[in-house]
Order: structure tokens, then sequence, then C-alpha cells
């Protein structure tokens, strides 16, 4: 039975929504050009699941290689960059397990890192130029 969800990201086979609330043509046209685009609404209007919808869309195509995630758990670690570092790796473990499964490279190497207790910046920096 569907409810009404007001605590984060909509799953369509629990929750009531409206679906396709971005245009995505409009966001696709903006990706190829290189333009960055911000999805400004009140709370709990459901751009983090109009988010993951896209993402879900562009990975469909195949065009693209598409990942959403949200490191808002290492503003926790301000004053620890190394935790924050692990944290922002560890969390594009996750998403990546996620949204891209397929992308084994990836993943081997973020379970390389984090088995490192000495994750640094660079080891962020080279994750990110490696894997575009």
């Amino acid at each position: 039975m569907r409810y009404f969800n007001t605590v984060g990201a909509i799953h369509p086979d629990k929750h009531y929504f409206l679906p396709h609330r971005l245009d995505w043509n409009k966001l696709e046209e903006f990706i190829e050009k290189e333009y960055y685009f911000v999805l400004h609404a009140p709370r709990q209007s459901g751009k983090t699941t109009a988010i993951i919808e896209f993402v879900c869309h562009l990975n469909r195509k195949s065009d693209y290689k598409s990942l959403y995630l949200s490191i808002e758990a290492a503003r926790t670690s301000v004053e620890d960059v190394t935790r924050a570092i692990r944290i922002i790796l560890q969390e594009f473990k996750r998403k990546i397990a996620i949204f891209l499964p397929q992308e084994l490279e990836a993943l081997a190497y973020l379970e390389k890192k984090l088995k490192n207790a000495e994750s640094d910046e660079s080891d962020l920096l080279e994750f990110l130029t490696k894997n575009r």
C-alpha cells in the first residue's frame, strides 16, 4: 500500500508522487553545453526525487554515467579533513554501487583507498580525475 512520504527521497513503489517534474530535454541540453544549473524549490517539494529520476534516466540512455550523492555527512568533520575525505569516498562507493553497479573498476579503486586509513585530498582528486 502506497502512502505520502515527507522525510526523504520518494520510492515510487512505496509512495505517492508526481513523476517527471523536471524538463529532462532542457537539462540534457545544459549538460551537453557544459552549463551549470541549480534546482531551487521549497523543502519537501520533490527535488531529491526529481534529481534521482533524472540520474536514472541518464544512465538508462547510456550517453552519460550519472550519479547522485550528498556529501552533507562530511560537514561533521570540518576540523578533520582526512575523516571528511573518507566520508566522501565512502559515499561515492555507496552510490556507485546503487546507480552504476557495473563500474567495477571504480568500486575496486574506492575499496582499496578506503582500506588505507590515511586517505587524503589526493585520493579524492585522483578518483575524480581518473573516473571521468
